[in-house]
């Protein structure tokens, strides 16, 4: 069935002009032809170019010396400081203000009920500032009911009660902790 189709391509080619050689890769009219599969001459057809022995080791030593280089640059640049976490920082100036206002009631500047009205106003406008929205007026369950999760409510409805304190420092460092607890989960 191979001999059959070589019979047949060389007819065509005869027709059309073009001499081949067999086994020798000589005689065509359009330049010289080469042998592959087994002594087919193929006129015209060029062989595949192959590449030097050299080309894929060098590749593979750029490639290798690229990877080197960047794992280089990597180990040998200065360390970035991290960048400060704006949160963060939002929490220090909350938490400073409210550091404040038990200061001034260690102080004996504001009594017990003027610290709680203090903390409630400037919780009012911590969540007015996260939220986007004004909470100032605002009732305590309205706010308990908007931000569930944020214990906003709750600590609103822990400064309404402490007027009938036996402890005022104790009821105020407690405020003050859970003040600065719904800051810092904020």
């Amino acid at each position: 069935m191979i001999a059959a189709r070589r019979a047949a391509v060389r007819a065509m080619l005869r027709r059309r002009g073009i001499e081949v050689g067999v086994a020798t890769g000589t005689g065509d009219a359009v330049g010289a032809s080469w042998t592959c599969c087994g002594g087919n001459a193929m006129p015209g057809i060029e062989p595949p170019v192959t590449y030097a022995w050299w080309v894929r080791p060098s590749a593979l030593l750029l490639v290798l010396a690229l990877a080197w280089l960047l794992w280089l640059l990597q180990r040998t640049r200065p360390a970035r400081p991290d960048a400060p976490d704006p949160r963060r920082a939002v929490q220090q100036d909350w938490g400073g203000a409210v550091a404040e206002l038990h200061g001034r009631f260690l102080r004996g500047e504001l009594d017990l009920r003027a610290l709680h009205l203090a903390l409630a106003g400037l919780m009012r406008e911590f969540g007015s500032d996260h939220t986007g929205r004004d909470l100032r007026p605002m009732t305590r369950a309205e706010i308990a009911e908007e931000l569930p999760k944020s214990g906003l409510g709750e600590l609103l409805g822990r400064y309404e009660q402490p007027s009938f304190a036996r402890d005022p420092q104790v009821e105020a460092q407690e405020s003050v902790d859970r003040t600065l607890e719904v800051i810092s989960r904020w």
